[in-house]
């Protein structure tokens, strides 16, 4: 019987691989090919939040990488002809990120503050340290690093880049660095490449690792194209979790979900029914995702510490009843304001419609401190999807991301 540790519910626990143009020079840009002609290499690279387009002279370009294949423009040895093209598994995709730096690290510059600990020094017997977000690198990060996107790559992944020059020669703490550096390009970057290739070396494809992160290397196999690479990898843990349960939905794989899910409704009614209950959303199967977050529900009556989760149970059942009476087209233009609860506090969403479309969903207010790319991911499915069917809850930050779902069928509510 596999069991999971309720805390962990509590630790806030989709991008392509980017494409790649290879310079003869050795270095790399990522970011999204726009075009290629016999002249020039054209590319989008978002830094900070911002796109910008960037052309490169093909005699300057050695090869191109995209839709998972690498193509050779500009030769650089014998055995290289013009068009060659091969195609990349995901070995390959991870192991090309993980010999490069991404595009924007030139354009970031390591900021941290001088009282920081990078000795980095391990919990003793499992108790935790003192807490300092200005001293202890953890706490830095989870109160600092994370509640502010501006700071996940100067604060966060350049941090852990530079520790592990720090502790070159100290095999324990080099594998707490790549887990954390794997998790954070997963989480802030939707880098899964990367995010594989650092939590592949840290061995969280051993099924004694942290559970969090071995479902995160699952999810970087599946977004990478390999789906039975991460069921490999999901069948290797020892711990069945909501994370797991949340991805086998994701991946289609309905009935494995279900039966995890059962495992789940074990150990902790209230959380197994809620997510038995999202694995039945996801496949439009309504009146079984009602009963059962109806069932966590009522699992959850007098249990103060299940509180969160009985909102959700009953945020999920609202939207859910608000989704099947909805119909964007006979919406009247105009901006609908909505709310419900995320891990920290009430989430407001704005979601403005036009024509019948839905143009425009904004989050405009919150508190949430683990977000990660939930706002910006769940914003872009709910307005690309028209509507909630389908939308996925962003892994590492899934009550943020219900909360936003909810929030908008509140809005859009009759």
């Amino acid at each position: 019987m596999r069991v999971f540790l309720l805390i962990f519910l509590l630790i806030p626990c989709c991008v392509v691989q980017a494409d790649r143009i290879e310079m003869l020079g050795g270095t790399a840009v990522e970011g999204t090919i726009t075009s290629k002609d016999d002249r020039f290499v054209s590319v989008d690279v978002v830094v900070d939040g911002k796109t910008f387009s960037r052309k490169y002279a093909v005699n300057r370009v050695h090869a191109v990488v995209r839709d998972g294949k690498r193509e050779i423009v500009t030769p650089k040895n014998s055995g290289e002809v013009v068009g060659q093209t091969i195609e990349l598994n995901v070995d390959d995709l991870i192991a090309e990120a993980g010999r490069t730096l991404p595009s924007w690290w030139d354009e970031t510059t390591l900021d941290i503050p001088t009282t920081l600990d990078l000795s980095y020094p391990a919990p003793i017997l499992g108790k935790p340290l003192p807490w300092n977000n200005q001293k202890n690198i953890a706490h830095f990060v989870w109160d600092v690093v994370n509640p502010n996107s501006g700071r996940w790559r100067s604060s966060g992944i350049r941090l852990f880049h530079h520790l592990l020059e720090l502790h070159g020669d100290d095999p324990a703490t080099q594998q707490r660095i790549r887990n954390e550096l794997g998790m954070m390009y997963f989480r802030f970057e939707r880098d899964y490449a990367r995010a594989a290739f650092w939590l592949r070396l840290a061995g969280a494809d051993r099924p004694d690792f942290p559970f969090f992160s071995g479902v995160a290397l699952a999810e970087c196999f599946w977004r990478l194209g390999d789906k039975s690479l991460a069921l490999k990898q999901l069948e290797n843990l020892k711990t069945t979790t909501p994370g797991l349960v949340k991805l086998l939905g994701e991946m289609g794989e309905t009935d494995q979900a279900l039966v995890a899910g059962k495992e789940l409704i074990e150990q902790s009614p209230t959380v197994g029914f809620l997510y038995v209950g999202d694995v039945y959303r996801n496949v439009g199967r309504n009146k079984e995702a009602l009963e059962s977050y109806e069932q966590a529900l009522a699992a959850s009556t007098g249990n103060k510490r299940l509180e969160m989760f009985r909102r959700r149970a009953e945020a999920n059942i609202f939207s859910l009843k608000a989704f099947e009476m909805l119909d964007v087209k006979k919406i009247a233009d105009g901006t609908y304001h909505g709310a419900s609860f995320g891990f920290d506090g009430p989430i407001h969403v704005d979601v403005v419609v036009k024509s019948g479309r839905i143009v425009d969903v904004r989050v405009t207010e919150h508190k949430e401190k683990q977000y990660y790319s939930s706002i910006t991911d769940t914003c872009r499915q709910i307005k690309e999807k028209q509507g909630l069917r389908g939308v996925d809850a962003t892994s590492g930050a899934t009550i943020t991301s219900e909360g936003i779902i909810n929030a908008a069928a509140q809005a859009l509510a009759p």
